[in-house]
Parts: structure tokens; sequence; C-alpha cells
């Protein structure tokens, strides 16, 4: 047993060299470019037979891998497109899954079972977002150390890389000139002009293996041959020796001046150039930003660009105490830095708002946890705010936090004057400052940026808009809209791969409560991820807005994960002219019947009408009744109605009917203009059909033709839409009762609203602490509860009868 535990340990030791290095997750275009490289720290060669790498990607090494002392092992995804970036760097392959481009884990496992390394790359902490923008690898500083937090990856530097620069062009004189406006080197390969649809190179010797072209070249210029090429032998090496310098390289006389060519090169820069300017006469100047156009970086099988000896102190954390500071009150910075910290020199940089400068301050090591630091900062004013980050050093080798390379690269400390019901969650957002004289304020038909600061985190770049009509419609209060980035990851939210956004519902009480309650329940049972709704106090710009509620709202990027195209479902994403995310393409068929023609006799039906006319309507009506199927129309609007009128629920999610499987989805809804949407109109076009929303004539449609029908439905004491028969009401409740019992199964639906009723009592307390805070005495507080629960609109008094009446039946 001894000399078995002496094996194992021996053996993990050995394996302890074989590191993961080098990560391109990211490269720009095509996910085919992806690899890793392993690197051997030690003196002896490692058979990796029998290892593995798990979780983020997936592969299994043979008896054909192994890895040199000092040397590298590059795994691609596609071998074959790896060889064609890098030509000179041998590689294996090829590997299961992709490297994700938000972040993952990648795990080595040696041929024992036992860890030697793993990596969880853009997970914790501010990662450079150079590479996250893509073009650029993840490089290891220093393999003589752990490697786990982002200070330990810096990206790699563009030097580098070999860039592929493309473009199409008239060739009116048979020359092409490249400028540059810096000294420095740099090398160009693989020369080619080709016609638009050829594949023939019209530029001689574009490989540069049969010795220097014809070129010209200014007296600031060297021109000589390298081995240090992209493909081939050979490559053209140009020195600048001055500033503004350029070569002239001379073409045949083949070119037609009026046909276009395509014209691309790789190139490659010593780090000092980072701009080439290319003129072709006949075309305008082209700029080559060789930063912003790496196709192809990283250093695969060589040294890492950023390689040091010593690696930098990690900060795995900073914060600033307490998160919402009232005014005038005293600030603390606190900043956590890895296991090697403890003997780092740490300082705090801060500004005020704007136009403030940097001021540093040192920051003090805790008595008992040498690894924690912090600072005092002077207090803020009322609606101020400061942007503060941290830079640690150990022997020269320093780390900023946040990264430099990300945006934002400081973070935020907003001061916020609290003072009543500090039980309730708080939710605060600040539009971003504009130039003096500008205004700054939302809208409803525009996203703003702003910071948004909940559960004691601040994401910035949040989109934030009035949440359409109704905001306007129901009293003082607004409610909004707010758009999280793919990259923000919310907390209050699942981590889905989609970007979120959320609904800040203002409450008042007549419309709102027991609304969006019903419609969150129903998506929550319906399997729609969502993880939770709860209220919140809402802030805007340092100033108490009232109370909120806080949904999720998945957008439309979920719609393509629940597309299914095919194999009997009929949903697929379509594009709209005029906003991105996807509407809803439905085929509706039932039973061999064309449901999709009956739909679109409807659809000709639901012209605008200038005013209400019941004669009108009750002709409509009839059209309908006589040419589609009423009980796939009871389907195709019930769920939505029995919980809304009209602009409900439908803001948020667009509920369809699956007339293959007869069953319901409910599915997210996102766009701009979500005050416009009614599931109860529809609109038609090119096979497929959607709310009404956008034009004036579809709002009018619904004004004129839904909404009475509903009335006539679901409010008959309002004496609205007289015209409709006491047999269309029967049919359509009783349809409805079915579709209801299938969705919400075993009586949950009388619990679900008996726990609506509660909670509209709950909300109400809530109010009342917030706006009469000093109301300690009971009976006033209980008499205001019920002053507010009188003012409840009776068509939702009513919706909760006819719930009822549905379950009694």
């Amino acid at each position: 047993m001894k000399l078995f535990i002496f094996i194992i340990f021996l053996s993990s030791f050995l394996h302890a060299n074989v590191i993961i290095n080098e990560i391109m997750f990211n490269p720009s275009g095509n996910d085919d470019f992806e690899w890793i490289e392993l690197y051997n720290s030690g003196s002896n060669s490692i058979p990796l037979d029998g290892w593995k790498l798990k979780d983020g990607i997936k592969f299994s090494f043979d008896s054909q891998h192994e890895i040199e002392g000092d040397g590298y092992l590059v795994l691609a995804r596609n071998s074959s497109d790896f060889s064609f970036a890098y030509p000179h760097v041998k590689c294996s392959g090829n590997f299961k899954g992709k490297l994700s481009n938000k972040g993952e884990k990648i795990t080595l496992i040696n041929s024992s079972g036992i860890l030697a390394d793993s990596v969880a790359y853009g997970v914790n902490g501010t990662w450079p977002r150079v590479a996250f923008n893509g073009g650029a690898s993840l490089e290891r500083i220093s393999t003589e150390s752990p490697a786990d937090s982002m200070a330990d990856w810096p990206p790699s530097h563009s030097s580098s890389a070999w860039y592929l620069v493309e473009t199409t062009l008239k060739i009116k004189r048979p020359k092409i000139k490249l400028s540059t406006i810096l000294k420095g080197n740099y090398t160009i390969d693989d020369f080619k002009i080709t016609s638009i649809n050829g594949t023939n190179n019209l530029f001689p010797n574009g490989d540069f293996e049969s010795g220097i072209p014809p070129i010209k070249v200014s007296s600031s210029y060297i021109a000589e041959l390298t081995e240090k090429s992209h493909s081939g032998k050979y490559a053209l090496q140009i020195q600048s020796t001055k500033n503004v310098s350029r070569i002239q390289l001379k073409l045949p006389n083949v070119f037609n001046k009026n046909s276009k060519y395509k014209l691309s090169f790789w190139i490659k820069s010593n780090g000092k150039i980072d701009t080439l300017k290319l003129f072709v006469p006949g075309n305008k100047y082209e700029i080559i930003d060789l930063d912003r156009e790496r196709k192809f970086g990283g250093t695969p099988g060589a040294a890492n660009s950023n390689a040091k000896r010593n690696p930098r102190p990690a900060i795995s954390s900073l914060e600033h105490l307490p998160f919402f500071p009232q005014p005038e009150s005293q600030i603390t910075v606190k900043a956590i830095l890895g296991p090697a910290g403890t003997n780092a020199n740490v300082k705090l940089f801060y500004k005020k708002g704007l136009t403030g400068e940097f001021v540093s301050v040192s920051m003090t090591a805790n008595i008992t946890n040498k690894n924690c630091f912090s600072a005092d900062i002077p207090a803020l004013s009322k609606n101020e705010y400061y942007d503060y980050y941290v830079i640690a050093e150990i022997n020269n080798h320093f780390t900023r936090y946040p990264c430099e390379f990300d945006s934002p690269s400081t973070k935020r400390c907003y001061s916020l004057e609290i003072k009543n019901a500090p039980e309730i969650p708080v939710i605060a957002f600040w539009l971003n400052e504009r130039k003096p004289g500008k205004r700054n304020f939302v809208s409803r038909n525009k996203y703003k940026i702003c910071d948004v600061a909940i559960k004691n985190k601040i994401y910035r770049g949040v989109k934030v808009r009035y949440r359409g009509a109704h905001s306007f419609r129901y009293g003082i209060k607004k409610s909004y809209n707010l758009k999280f980035g793919k990259s923000m990851r919310p907390d209050l939210f699942e981590k889905g791969e989609y970007e979120n956004a959320a609904v800040l519902n203002a409450m008042a009480f007549d419309y709102s409560f027991m609304r969006e309650k019903l419609s969150f329940e129903l998506f929550r049972r319906e399997g729609v991820p969502a993880s939770d709704n709860f209220y919140v106090r809402g802030y805007k710009n340092g100033s108490l807005r009232g109370l909120f509620l806080l949904t999720e709202r998945v957008n439309g990027d979920f719609l393509e994960k629940k597309n299914l195209n095919g194999n009997g479902v009929i949903i697929s994403p379509q594009n709209r002219k005029g906003f991105k995310p996807k509407a809803c393409k439905i085929i509706y068929e039932d039973d061999g019947v064309d449901g999709l023609a009956l739909l679109k006799k409807l659809y000709k039906d639901l012209v605008p009408i200038p005013k209400r006319n019941i004669a009108e309507l009750t002709i409509r009506k009839n059209n309908l009744l006589t040419n589609f199927f009423i009980n796939k129309l009871i389907e195709f609007t019930a769920v939505n109605v029995i919980i809304q009128k009209r602009d409900g629920i439908v803001a948020n999610f667009y509920a369809y009917c699956d007339a293959n499987q007869e069953k319901w989805e409910m599915i997210p809804w996102d766009h701009d203009f979500t005050w416009g949407l009614s599931i109860n109109g529809f609109h038609l076009n090119d096979n497929s059909i959607s709310p009404f929303y956008g034009s004036r004539a579809h709002k009018q449609a619904v004004r004129n033709y839904v909404s009475p029908i509903n009335d006539a439905l679901f409010w008959p004491e309002t004496g609205t839409g007289s015209e409709i028969t006491q047999d269309f009401r029967t049919q359509y409740l009783n349809t409805l009762t079915n579709i209801i019992t299938k969705q919400l199964s075993s009586g949950k639906l009388e619990e679900f609203v008996d726990t609506i009723v509660t909670s509209i009592q709950y909300e109400a307390e809530l109010e009342i602490k917030m706006r009469h805070p000093r109301a300690n005495s009971k009976a006033t507080f209980e008499t205001a509860i019920n002053n507010l629960k009188s003012s409840m609109n009776s068509r939702e008094e009513y919706l909760l009868r006819e719930s009822k009446k549905l379950i009694s039946k």
C-alpha cells in the first residue's frame, strides 16, 4: 500500500509539469479556428496516452501523443483550418465541442485519473475584453504558479499574429501603394490578385519564392526577403526608417479598367506599426487597422508573448461598503488578493463624477487577514458617485482591477438616500451623464443607456425605456423596460445564453398587481425560464419613484432555443423589418382544413373602422363564425383573455396553439413596440401570423374590433358589445374552461387565485409602508389598506369571480 501511494504521488508530481498554457476561444470569424496549447515545464518527455480533456471540450489522447520537455502541444478544433492559419505549427485534433465565447471551464486529467490542471476563464472577475472581442488568445503569464484568476491570463500581443487583408477594387493603373505613419518592420506574404470569380493569381511571384518582384521603394524603406514567412520559404520584409514611408508594387498590364478584382495578402507587424494605408489608383484610400483586423492571433507552439518568470498578484474581488452609502457618510473600499498577495503594495484610485481627476490612496492590510486590503474615501453628497479601481504590485509586477482591457475599466459607487422601509429591496438606475445643456430623460420610443443597481451589484450599460402606452395611461407612475447585455448575466435571472430583459412595473392598484402576478405564475407553470418576480422600491437618478414589481422577460433570442423547425412543430423564427428580435411564423392547419386560408379571410375583415359601429361589428363577427372554427379561435386567444384585457401579459409573451400536438406553448416576445401588441388580433403576411403591432391601422383594428368583443365576453355589465349572443359567450367560456383546466390541472387554479387575492393585500401593505411610514395606528393602517382594495378596477374583480366560476363548473 505504501509503495502504491508513493507511485501515485510520483506520477502526480511528474504530470504536474503539463499545464494548459494558451487558449484561443474566440478567433475572428470561424469557430473552427479554436485551439488550446499544453506546455511541459519539465526537462523530460511525458507520454500522454490515457490523458483526457473534459468539461468545456472533450479529447482523449492516445499513444501517438507525447509532449517533449520544455515543449508545446497544440490541440485544434479543426486541424485543417489550424494548419491554414498557422502553416508552420504542428497540431493534433480534433477536439469535440467548442470553447464558449463567454467563458467556461477546461480540465486536464492524467492517465491515473488525477487532475493535472484546470482553467475557468471568463467566469469570475474582470477578464480582458480584447480576447473576448475576438482574435487574441489568452496566455498564461507564468508556468511556475497556479493560474486561477484573470490576472494570470492577459491577451496575446498583436505583434505575434499574421493578419489576412482582403478587399475588392478596380485597377485603372498597374500599381499598388502601401504607406505607414510609424517606424518599424512589417512582413507581407501570399500577395494575390484575382478576378471576382477566378482563382488564378494575376500578380506574378506573389509568394515571393522567386525573389523580390518589381517594386519601387522610397529612401525611407528597406525591402528584403525573410524566411519568417506565412507559407512557403520566403516572405517580403519591409523596414520603415521614417515615420512617413511608402512602397509601390508594379503590376502587369493585364487588368481591365472597368472590372473589379479581389486583392488579398497576409501581413505581420512587429508591433510598432498598427496602421497601414493601401492605395490603388482609381479607388479610395483604405486604412488597414492591424489591431482591429486581427485574424489569427496568439503564439501556438511557441513561448507566450506575455510570459514572465514571476507572476502578478491576483485580485479576486473589489467592493465598496455600504453598497448604497447615505449622503455625507463614510465609504470603505475593500480588495481581496490571492495567496501571493500578502506582501503586495496596493493602491486605490478614485475620482468623483465625469469630470473629476483620479486621486490615489494606499490600502492597508487587515490584521487578521493579510490578503484583505481596505481604504476609506471621502463621503459623497446626494446623487454623486465615484469611479474607482486598484493596482497591486509585487516585485515590479502589477495587476489592475478591473482590468484595463475591460469596458468599463472602473467600478462605480453611488450615493443614495434611503429613509423608509429598508426591508423592501431597492432597484435604482441612473442615466449616463450628458454634456452641459443637454436634456437627459427616458422616452418610450428609444432605449437610453443607464447604470442599474440591484442586489448589491451595479450593471453598467443597461438599456432602459418606458414600457409603452399603459405607462402613461394609468396614473402618474411609469413602468420601465430594462435590457441587460449578454455578458452581464444578472444574478436575479437564470444564466441563459441569451440577453436578459426585465420589466419594472409600476404598482397601480387598479391595474397591475393581480394581472402581473397571474401572468408570471402562468409563465412559470408553462415552463418558461424565469427565476422569480419580486417587489422593489425604484429610484431614478436618485429620486424615489415608488413601488415596482420586477419580472424577468426573456427576449427574442429565446425563440431560437425553442425552434424545432420541422418534425411537426409549427413554429420558426422570422425576421421582421424594423427591429431585430424574431417574430413567430406559424403555419396553422386543422385536420386537413386549410386554417391559414381561413385566417387570411378573417384578416381581410379586420380593416379599421373610423368609429365603433355595432352593426358593422356584428356582420364581421358573423363572418368570423361562418368562416373559422370557433373552438380554434377560442384556443388561440383564451389563455390571454382570461388574465388580461387586451394589452396584458401579451406585452411579455406570445401564446400559440400547436395544432399538431394539440397543446399550448408560451414563448417570450420582446421588441421595442410591446405597447402595440395584442394576441386577440391577427396580422398575416407570407404564411405567418402574429399579433397586431406597429401601424396605426392595426392598432385601430384592435380598438374597434377586439376590445368590444372582449367586453361582451367578460365584462357584460359595462354595456358595450351587446351584439354578442349568450350562446357565443357560453361556448367561449365552456371552451375556455377546458383549456384552463388542462393547463393548470389538479384543481390548482383555485389555490392559485386565492394566492393572488392574498398577495394584493400584501402589496397594499408594502405601498402603505412606503407612503405612510409613520402610520403605526392599526386602525389607520387597515383603513388605508381597505381604501386601496376598494379602489381596484371592477373588471379585475370580475376576472377573479369568473375564474372561480370556471373551477366550480
